[in-house]
């Protein structure tokens, strides 16, 4: 504050000072005003005493009233009101020359031009329908969607109408592209170092404990291939479905060898060996127990440790079992194991015989194997023989990774997808979610691949949106709608000769606008038609005209005068 001299008046017009003009960072509004009414009318009324003339004198001193009814304080009260308008709007105009205090659509416009930016004019709502066809063998393969095609929304609360919007283009949609599904399998692993089985079904009656055998084309062509693998079952678990499920299997150790190195079968068929028997005479009676008369029966040596002929001949491809079993059959699988090793033979006749020997007798399986490698290594008290080979049909491997990102692998093969094509890719986020989100998506690319195919999609695709696989379709006769509906050419009254400017009321207003891009050799611009169809072309033809007479290098946005 200042300390002018005494005032003659008697009274404190010591002259307040400006409004201070700092403003801090991050501030919603500025301060720009240098007062309000009351500051500028203490301000004027403070000087009255202080104007010198040329002279040097103080023609206003003498003035002492500060009464409001005083014609002079009358004429500095409206000055103070004039100054208070013109400094409110002064701010006012400071604050729109900034985004974050502009509080004008139009200032926020001209600061976006002035960086070469220009908001277009709104246009009519647009969806993305998505058409779904009769899939009835009757129904032809593809229908013509034209252009124009109208649908109404249904109304989602009460009191809302339906909404109509129509087709913008003419499209050609599929019965197959109704609603494709996600690849929900893949081909199993089955690898060296595999662990897990996929098999087709749920009623394998595969137990814990069970033999299962992976064997493939390798071993069949050549006896002597070891591309095969014999394992013992560690889990079962069933996984029922409408399609008829799948039980998965594991085992330990996993498929293949290190020790000698040997790789599993390339394309292996599964089999269930369902019988474990034995040797003839396995069971036989210790040949140290038996009496001398016996063993002289016998022609065998008492310090022998076993009967006479109960060593395996390895030159011989016949095995004698322990029991008659009619269901191993020619062509099936036998594995012959012992602790630490096992061979797998193919078995090429089998036949019942009567056999007594080692003590035993009885009605006993005879068969004959495709190979005799190492068949003397299993004698007849360790071996245990796997047979009654029962093939088990494979599945698929199911894929647990959600839908997300920028490619989706669709089961089967989807043919005439097209680069720039819209899809709606619509399916559950969570379990618990009541109704499926929906996201459109642009095809950038398509792959066929055995069995399924690949769609590439146009930059981020899907995001990070991750779809559960199992609820996720993905629609492909997708087309554009605009909100309104297209009114016929209808007469809109009759002209009077002696009248200018006349004005008819249409029974229905003009709904949508419709974008058409132009490129000149000036450069791309954009024009803006409403009216139906036939009158934008008209107007639109107009509009080309205009933007190619104009010589302004810059993308402009042309609007029809009200």
């Amino acid at each position: 504050m200042t300390n002018p001299k005494p005032s003659p008046c008697g009274c404190d017009e010591r002259e307040p000072s400006p409004s201070p003009h700092a403003n801090p960072p991050g501030q919603p509004a500025l301060r720009y005003r240098l007062g309000a009414h009351r500051s500028f009318l203490r301000r004027m009324a403070a000087r009255l005493s202080q104007q010198v003339t040329s002279t040097g004198q103080r023609p206003l001193a003498a003035l002492a009233t500060r009464a409001a009814a005083d014609p002079s304080l009358a004429l500095l009260d409206a000055a103070a009101t004039l100054a208070d308008v013109l400094t409110f709007y002064q701010e006012r105009i400071a604050n729109e020359g900034f985004l974050r205090t502009a509080t004008e659509r139009f200032s926020v416009l001209q600061l976006a031009r002035a960086i070469g930016y220009e908001l277009k004019p709104g246009v009519a709502a647009s969806v993305y329908l998505a058409f779904t066809l009769d899939d009835t063998s009757a129904s032809p393969a593809q229908t013509v969607i034209p252009a124009g095609t109208q649908v109404q929304s249904i109304p989602a609360k009460q009191g809302e109408l339906p909404q109509t919007f129509e087709t913008n283009v003419e499209f050609v949609a599929r019965k197959a592209w109704n609603a494709l599904r996600p690849r929900p399998t893949r081909p199993q692993d089955l690898s060296k170092g595999a662990t897990t089985l996929y098999l087709a079904g749920v009623e394998t009656r595969l137990q814990v404990g069970d033999y299962l055998l992976l064997v493939g084309a390798e071993r069949e062509r050549d006896p002597g291939n070891e591309r095969w693998d014999l394992r013992r079952v560690l889990s079962v678990k069933t996984y029922p479905d409408a399609t008829g499920g799948y039980t998965v299997v594991t085992w330990e150790p996993g498929l293949g060898s290190n020790r000698p190195s040997m790789l599993p079968a390339a394309q292996p068929q599964a089999f269930a060996l369902r019988r474990s028997a034995r040797r003839f005479g396995f069971n036989a009676p210790d040949w140290r127990l038996m009496s001398a008369e016996v063993q002289r029966a016998y022609g065998g040596a008492r310090a022998s440790n076993e009967w006479p002929g109960f060593a395996i001949d390895g030159r011989q491809r016949q095995i004698e079992l322990d029991a008659a079993y009619p269901k191993i059959v020619a062509g099936s699988w036998l594995a012959l194991l012992t602790p630490g090793y096992a061979e797998l033979y193919r078995v090429t006749r089998n036949e019942t015989v009567g056999v007594a020997n080692f003590g035993l007798s009885g009605q006993v399986t005879r068969v004959t194997v495709d190979t005799d490698e190492n068949i003397a290594r299993f004698q007849r008290r360790e071996t245990v023989v796997l047979a009654e080979s029962e093939p088990l049909p494979l599945a698929e491997e199911p894929i647990p990774d959600p839908v997300t990102g920028n490619q989706i692998e669709i089961a089967g093969a989807v043919r005439d997808l097209v680069k720039g094509q819209p899809l709606i890719v619509s399916g559950k986020v969570n379990e618990d979610d009541e109704q499926p989100l929906s996201v459109v998506v642009f095809i950038e690319a398509v792959y066929s691949n055995p069995g399924f195919t690949t769609i590439v999609l146009r930059d981020q695709g899907l995001g990070a949106t991750r779809f559960i696989r199992s609820t996720t379709l993905i629609y492909a006769n997708v087309v554009v709608a605009t909100h309104g509906e297209t009114v016929p050419l209808t007469p809109i009254g009759s002209g009077d000769g002696s009248q200018t400017h006349q004005r008819f009321t249409l029974k229905k207003s003009l709904l949508y606008a419709q974008e058409v891009t132009v490129d000149l050799h000036l450069g791309q611009y954009t024009v803006w038609c409403r009216l139906d169809s036939h009158r934008a072309r008209q107007w639109c033809g107009m509009a080309r005209s205009a933007v190619a007479l104009s010589r302004r290098p810059s993308r402009r946005s042309l609007h029809r005068a009200p």
